[in-house]
């Protein structure tokens, strides 16, 4: 049976439409302005293509965050680690501090999961760790300001096991330098990772720096695509060893070693 709708016939009070009068100055103007050719980009010299972007960045737009809504997200939590206030691990905080620096771009969707791990790596190294969100084509200000910094040398760590950025790839980072090694780590899901390395331009001109890591993640909250895939703490882990930064490195796989711990006892309620 089909079913059609009915309308009702609006009534106009009178069918005459008016125009708006457009003179012939106006149609001049409109016709110069479309002939006028736009203004020629400068020349960018390609090993400063990152740092140009400062110059044309609009301020960075971050979108409303979505309400963490999975399971457990009626929970009372702690606002810092945001773990249940029974499970709270911030009086089993340590600080700690390095001679390197970890910027942290952090997808929009990771703010306000309580499964993050990149927090650990603030909490922790306060005074050493950097966050920003990320956007594809308006990223924030003070990530540029760093970028073209040139106190810094930055990494981003990433895997070697796709194609497009084999130029890219260092094994190890430079310190014949007096720059600052900063480790740039992509703080989402693996997959979000993976799309944010490929869709920031801003990013394109970086050394990419692969973790070979002997150890199995111990982090068992979210399944990893391969085997061999870290999480966001356990990469600062892996570089802060790399880098010779044992107190450091050991103070913060503590911390980790907690919060799987009591997250663990969260899953199955067991009372503390």
């Amino acid at each position: 049976m089909v079913v059609v709708s009915s309308f009702k016939k609006r009534k106009y009070e009178s069918s005459e439409i008016k125009v708006p009068v457009t003179t012939l100055s106006q149609i001049s103007a409109d016709a110069e302005k479309a002939n006028t050719p736009p203004n020629p980009k400068p020349d960018v010299n390609e090993s400063e293509a990152h740092c140009t972007t400062k110059t044309n960045m609009r301020p960075a737009y971050i979108s409303p965050r979505k309400p963490y809504k999975a399971k457990g997200s009626r929970s009372n939590r702690c606002d810092v680690c945001y773990m249940g206030i029974e499970y709270c691990i911030c009086q089993q905080r340590k600080t700690a501090e390095a001679t390197v620096e970890f910027w942290l771009i952090m997808h929009k969707e990771e703010v306000n999961k309580p499964t993050n791990t990149g927090r650990l790596i603030e909490h922790v190294l306060p005074e050493n760790t950097r966050k920003f969100m990320w956007s594809r084509t308006e990223p924030e200000q003070s990530l540029i300001d760093v970028l073209c910094n040139a106190k810094y040398q930055p990494y981003i760590i990433f895997p070697d096991d796709r194609e497009g950025y084999e130029h890219r790839l260092v094994t190890t980072p430079d310190l014949s330098s007096n720059k600052i090694p900063a480790y740039i780590i992509l703080d989402g899901s693996w997959r979000q990772a993976s799309r944010m390395f490929r869709l920031s331009q801003y990013l394109q001109n970086i050394p990419v720096l692969p973790i070979k890591s002997q150890s199995e993640s111990t982090y068992k909250l979210r399944k990893a695509p391969n085997e061999g895939n870290l999480c966001t703490v356990e990469v600062a882990i892996a570089v802060l060893q790399m880098s010779q930064e044992q107190q450091a490195a050991e103070t913060l796989a503590q911390y980790f070693d907690v919060f799987n711990i009591q997250y663990a006892k969260s899953r199955r309620n067991i009372k503390v």
